[in-house]
C-alpha cells in the first residue's frame, strides 16, 4: 500500500492561517469543538491571518470602504467583508463583527429580515443570493441566526 502524502493537509494545518486550520481540523479531521487545537485555532482567527488583515482595515464605525454604501464597491465593501469573515469563522463573539452586522441590519433589513434597496424596492430573502447570505451571516453575528453552521 502506497504511503499517503500529507503535504496538502500539512499546509492546511499551518498556524499562520488559523481560520483554515480550524476548518481543516473540524471539517477534514473531524475534531470536536472541545479539542484543544480546535479551540486555540478558533480563538485566534480574528488575531492572525486573513481575518485579522480584513479586520485591520475596518473603520471605527464598523464599515469598510464607505459608510454610505455598504454593498459597493463590489468585493471590498462591508457586505463582502462580512461574507468573507463569516466564511473564515468569525461570529458575534467578536465585537467588531457584531458592530458591522448591526450597522448592516440597521441600514438594510426590516424586522422580518427582508432587504430594502436604496431605490425603496423590497426584496424577499430568496431574491438575491449574496444579500440573503449576508443577512444569514449578519443574523448569526447579532444573535438572530438564519444560517446554521456545521
Amino acid at each position: 500500500m502506497p504511503k499517503r502524502s500529507d503535504t496538502a493537509l500539512d499546509w492546511l494545518l499551518e498556524e499562520n492561517q488559523p481560520s483554515i486550520r480550524y476548518l481543516a481540523l473540524t471539517q477534514l479531521l473531524d475534531r470536536p469543538e472541545n479539542d484543544g487545537e480546535v479551540q486555540i485555532a478558533k480563538e485566534i482567527i480574528g488575531k492572525t491571518g486573513w481575518a485579522a488583515d480584513i479586520l485591520g482595515a475596518q473603520k471605527p464605525g464598523g464599515w469598510w470602504v464607505s459608510d454610505e454604501r455598504l454593498y459597493q464597491p463590489k468585493y471590498t465593501s462591508t457586505n463582502w467583508m462580512l461574507l468573507i469573515l463569516s466564511d473564515l469563522g468569525l461570529t458575534k463573539a467578536d465585537p467588531r463583527i457584531a458592530r458591522a452586522c448591526e450597522l448592516w441590519i440597521e441600514r438594510f433589513a426590516t424586522p422580518d429580515m427582508a432587504i430594502i434597496r436604496r431605490s425603496g424596492a423590497r426584496l424577499s430573502g430568496s431574491s438575491n443570493t449574496e444579500t440573503r447570505t449576508v443577512v444569514g451571516a449578519a443574523g448569526e453575528a447579532v444573535g438572530t441566526s438564519t444560517r446554521g453552521r456545521g
